[in-house]
């Protein structure tokens, strides 16, 4: 259970970040500049409130979430935090502004644009006993940043050889790491560059997989 909540936080912050991120960015200042349907072409678009803070995640909760009364927001909350974000009723794609749209669920075929091959074989191979968490971002039509988060019934030097063995597969190639738990891995030309996080928790590994366009720092680029 402690796990199940760790990766339902880890979603939520997921989500949150992409939010700030767009903050960050232009944001729609009128009512002409807000999306009138999401990137599945779904019309049924709401305002929910943002539930922030350690939440317990019992059964009325996951009702609530499931109803679109609230949707997580993380843990962390500032004085310019949104109150509310517009979401797909239909197909829960939630708007970040400029365009950009965040989704998460625990079934993979309810998302239009498919996942890497690379992602979907991992939960493959270490059959996570709980369910996966998959992630979504999309500007437009084009698919931004995708991921994967699950916990594996590894130790962490079985894992670690494990997902090097899956990249190798792929034609991936490790590129570096930034600290023990994060690892770079090259890009492809179809999806972009991988990143790797493990974290342990209870005995188990806690494993997310990501996507992105962007590249990895390299060690000259880091802020000293």
């Amino acid at each position: 259970m402690r796990s199940q909540l760790y990766l339902v936080c880890v979603a939520a912050f997921v989500a949150a970040s992409f939010l700030c991120q767009a903050d960050d960015r232009k944001q729609p200042d009128v009512a002409s500049d807000r999306p009138t349907e999401c990137p599945d072409g779904h019309r049924e678009l709401k305002d929910v409130p943002i539930l922030y803070g350690k939440v317990s995640y019992d059964e009325q909760l996951q009702r609530d979430l499931a109803d679109l009364k609230y949707v997580l927001g993380g843990c962390i909350v500032g004085k310019d935090s949104p109150k509310t974000a517009l979401i797909c009723g239909k197909c829960r794609f939630r708007y970040g502004g400029d365009g950009g749209w965040h989704k998460s669920s625990t079934n993979a075929d309810l998302f239009s644009m498919p996942f890497s091959k690379v992602l979907l074989d991992s939960v493959k191979l270490f059959e996570p006993k709980d369910p996966a968490y998959y992630d979504q971002t999309v500007e437009g039509k084009r698919l931004i940043i995708q991921r994967v988060q699950f916990k594996c019934p590894r130790d962490r030097k079985t894992l670690d050889l494990e997902v090097a063995q899956l990249m190798q597969r792929n034609g991936i190639r490790r590129e570096n790491s930034r600290y023990d738990h994060e690892v770079f891995y090259g890009s492809d030309a179809e999806s972009g560059v991988y990143q790797v996080w493990v974290l342990t928790d209870q005995g188990n590994q806690l494993l997310d997989l990501t996507i992105s366009p962007k590249p990895p720092m390299k060690n000259a680029e880091k802020p000293q």
